[in-house]
């Protein structure tokens, strides 16, 4: 299994890094991690601090599992792959963001069945052991539906 982290470009999330490196000790993969500006620096895992966005985009569409911040950018690019992620919030009181945006990201798309939203750190052992591998599901599309665009035209035109 090859599995990608990646914690984005702009805060610390020691949070995730420790877990799935700790992880990692224990359970035969491929584990690669883009870890920012985290403080922890993984043992078990291969890793970089930052990766260029053409290596990111690949890692991302290309990895059996995505285990990730609530990023939009990089959760939308990983459901047009129509492959699965984990997705671990940060939280702002913790220091990990400015503010609790991606709390409301995984409220808002939480319910894909692509997605398995972990609150904390605590359920990162969990969802790593079952996940399965499967046949790829279609993806979502890279551009906007026509409903939304005309729905959008309407709206800006008021």
């Amino acid at each position: 299994m090859n599995i990608f982290v990646t914690v984005g470009t702009q805060l610390p999330f020691d949070r995730l890094v420790k877990q799935v490196d700790w992880w990692a000790g224990s359970n035969p993969c491929k584990v690669f991690g883009q870890i920012g500006r985290t403080q922890i620096k993984p043992r078990n895992i291969e890793w970089r601090d930052f990766l260029d966005i053409e290596e990111a985009n690949e890692r991302i569409r290309s990895a059996d599992l995505l285990v990730t911040h609530a990023g939009m950018g990089t959760i939308l690019t990983r459901l047009e792959t129509g492959k699965p992620l984990i997705v671990m919030p940060r939280i702002a009181s913790l220091g990990e963001h400015r503010n609790d945006h991606q709390l409301a990201t995984v409220r808002r798309l939480g319910h894909l069945p692509l997605i398995t939203v972990i609150r904390d750190e605590r359920h990162m052992e969990e969802a790593l052991q079952s996940f399965e591998p499967e046949v790829d599901a279609q993806g979502i599309g890279a551009a906007a539906s026509q409903s939304l665009v005309t729905a959008i035209r309407q709206f800006v035109q008021i």
